[in-house]
């Protein structure tokens, strides 16, 4: 179930299958009608950036059914449908949660069994989807892209001593880049690039201000 730091996020095109490709999360919905929870700094961003293509669900609007995760809730979720134990009422939820259809008079034990499919493939791919995130994000440090020109710069990154006082902090990290010569210097301006100063400190530090402040005193220096 949502927290108040994540939201449902539903899919409301036509396609089989979506990605989020334009936060690039990693989410994906399986089809029209699929359910993800999701940040709500994402899924906000989402559902206002594209109206047409996603919508909030609240939690009236499922039960902790859709966006089952693990086993136990998936177990939850087809504990109370069995109790229901009413044919019209469990396929009028399917229908309208999970957009599954059944024709003629099917057996309740075959709708709650097809149910079970479908939670555990959708916890398959939230679990798919957490993995590319998290692959993503372990490519990335302090919030910079880790390029091969960058690489070499990681291990610093990690270990570096830097002080707490900003400024002191980007002087220190344009000291450990060993020189304009090092490839780390724009070739037009001579000045450190801002994303090798960023991964050193972080981009809340390493700020165009601090780097021109920081290369000026190392001039007069």
């Amino acid at each position: 179930m949502p927290n108040k730091e994540t939201m449902l996020v539903e899919y409301l095109g036509d396609k089989p299958k979506k990605k989020d490709n334009i936060l690039n999360s990693g989410a994906i919905w399986n089809g029209k009608g699929d359910i993800v929870e999701l940040p709500v700094s994402i899924g906000r961003k989402l559902v206002q950036l594209h109206p047409d293509v996603w919508g909030e669900c609240t939690d009236k609007d499922v039960i902790a059914s859709s966006t089952a995760s693990d086993p136990s809730e998936i177990d939850d979720v087809i504990n109370v449908l069995n109790e229901l134990n009413n044919v019209d009422k469990i396929r009028d939820y399917l229908k309208e949660e999970f957009n599954l259809t059944f024709r003629g008079n099917p057996k309740i034990a075959t709708m709650l069994s097809r149910a079970r499919e479908h939670m555990a493939l959708l916890a398959d791919n939230k679990v798919l989807a957490k993995k590319e995130t998290d692959e993503s994000k372990s490519n990335t440090f302090n919030g910079i892209e880790i390029t091969e020109k960058l690489q070499p710069l990681v291990a610093l990154a990690q270990t570096g001593n830097f002080s707490n006082d900003p400024e002191e902090a980007v002087s220190q990290a344009i000291d450990m880049l060993g020189g304009i010569d090092s490839g780390f210097y724009d070739e037009k301006t001579g000045m450190p690039q801002l994303d090798v100063i960023q991964l050193l400190v972080g981009p809340d530090v390493a700020t165009v201000e601090r780097i021109d402040i920081a290369m000026a005193n190392k001039m007069e220096d």
